[in-house]
């Protein structure tokens, strides 16, 4: 520093955790990467983003979806799902 003060500047970066691809979303979630692609095929599962031919999540968008696959009674079960 140009005072010849020795304390360090503070630093603003932010950490950020990888972004999960096929693999780890079906790691995390207990399910195969076939079964990932095929949530996905058919519309039911977390958003992706597709950078290049790579397929990557965002870990707020699983947790959201997550949390949409709550259901509060056997009732809530739907054939289709």
């Amino acid at each position: 520093m140009q005072d010849g003060s020795s304390e360090r500047e503070e630093s603003t970066a932010v950490v950020r955790e990888p972004l999960p691809g096929r693999k780890e979303l079906a790691a995390y979630i207990g399910m195969t990467e076939a079964g990932v692609a095929q949530l996905h095929y058919r519309g039911l599962g977390p958003r992706q983003i597709k950078i290049g031919r790579t397929i990557r999540y965002e870990w707020d968008e699983i947790d959201r979806w997550i949390e949409s696959q709550k259901v509060d009674a056997t009732t809530d079960f739907s054939e289709s799902a």
